[in-house]
């Protein structure tokens, strides 16, 4: 018995140390990938999750640049689209779909994924920080799966960093990368209670004192 449990006991020690390996290999690959987009590209949608300028702005850059029809920036209410469309021109032709109610990058994910199915969308393209890309494309995919939609990325420019490197130059780019990495794992839970329950939760996940209690240890003030 002694025995079965120092093996059960060793199996968990090395899952756990073999994580936190993958995930950095899953971003680094993340990184690699090429995220210019081809000249006289049509995608259905540019979808921004956040609502951080620079993911605003580039998103509004790639409107202009690509031939689309919507854009949508998930988690922001009609009166702040208005004030986006004058101050960054809302090209002609392209509109936007609504999406106010998400609270967290998972509820991005799921509330994005209803509106593809809706309104039938076969391509996309999404845009974010880099260092929100792996989890937002991760959170995604996963909510798309069984889905035919094509999912091209475009990282919003971010000054140094906007490639894996930058993160790795400056104490900030290391935390926030640390920190990223630690809330991939929280956004994998929170997707885990989401597909058990079959509905995401009335109140504010961030509002959770456990939650909290959690990331005021293991992450980083920045």
């Amino acid at each position: 018995m002694k025995n079965r449990r120092w093996k059960i006991a060793l199996i968990v020690i090395m899952i756990a140390c073999c994580l936190p390996v993958l995930e950095l290999g899953y971003y680094l690959w993340m990184f690699s990938r090429p995220v210019e987009m081809p000249p006289n590209l049509e995608t259905d949608a540019i979808i921004v999750f956040g609502e951080s300028a620079n993911r605003v702005a580039a998103g509004y850059d790639l409107a202009r640049s690509l031939t689309t029809r919507y854009l949508i920036i998930s988690s922001v209410l009609d009166g702040q689209l208005d004030v986006y469309d004058k101050r960054y021109q809302l090209p002609k032709g392209v509109k936007h779909i609504t999406e106010p109610l998400a609270r967290t990058t998972l509820e991005n994910a799921v509330y994005v994924q209803k509106i593809i199915q809706r309104h039938r969308l076969s391509s996309i393209v999404l845009v974010t920080s880099a260092y929100h890309m792996p989890r937002s494309w991760a959170l995604l995919k996963l909510c798309l799966a069984g889905s035919v939609a094509n999912v091209r990325i475009y990282c919003a420019p971010t000054g140094k960093e906007s490639h894996v490197t930058g993160y790795f130059n400056t104490k900030k780019g290391g935390k926030t990368l640390y920190n990223e990495m630690v809330r991939f794992w929280g956004s994998l839970g929170e997707w885990v209670v989401f597909k058990v329950r079959g509905e995401l939760p009335r109140g504010n996940p961030k509002d959770i004192r456990l939650v909290k209690l959690l990331k005021s240890t293991v992450l980083f003030d920045i």
